[in-house]
């Protein structure tokens, strides 16, 4: 009797997602798509690249909330972002999606929503600037340079 080889493992993966496919996603799932400005939604038609992150998550007795970090990277070099809020409003049923411009409107968002007396407060991170990375102080040529000979004999002996 005969095995028949794992097809899957040699197909070559599906493409990954694009910005205009994750974009129609998100707004076909959200329930307030609607409300975001058509200038938002113009500028994303010319997005290059995108990546999504779980910002934060509260799950508990049956309720949860979840927040989406969506940014998409523009053709002028800008980014734009979006958040996202999933809940559901009793244990059991169906989660919700929401979308929102700015960090302001999600706060006020996720305030109205039903979570336990016990629950963290909503924060988001305060963003963190990375110190500049310092300058190389030397770089050395190649190719019959006299750095490059000096190099070489170090190294030999």
């Amino acid at each position: 009797m005969s095995v028949p080889y794992e097809t899957a493992a040699y197909e070559p993966p599906e493409s990954p997602e694009s910005p205009e496919e994750h974009l129609e996603r998100l707004l076909g799932r959200a329930l307030n798509s609607f409300e975001l400005p058509d200038e938002t939604i113009r500028r994303l038609d010319c997005a290059l690249a995108h990546d999504s992150s779980l910002h934060s998550a509260h799950h508990s007795a049956g309720l949860h909330r979840e927040t989406y970090r969506h940014t998409w990277l523009l053709a002028d070099g800008s980014a734009v972002t979006l958040w996202e809020l999933v809940h559901n409003t009793a244990p059991g049923s169906e989660p919700q999606h929401e979308v929102y411009v700015d960090e302001e409107e999600l706060r006020a968002a996720t305030a109205r929503l039903p979570l336990p007396p016990d629950a963290p407060d909503f924060e988001l991170p305060v963003m963190v600037h990375p110190s500049p990375v310092p300058e190389p102080r030397h770089v050395y040529l190649t190719d019959d340079s006299a750095d490059h000979a000096r190099r070489l004999l170090r190294r030999g002996g």
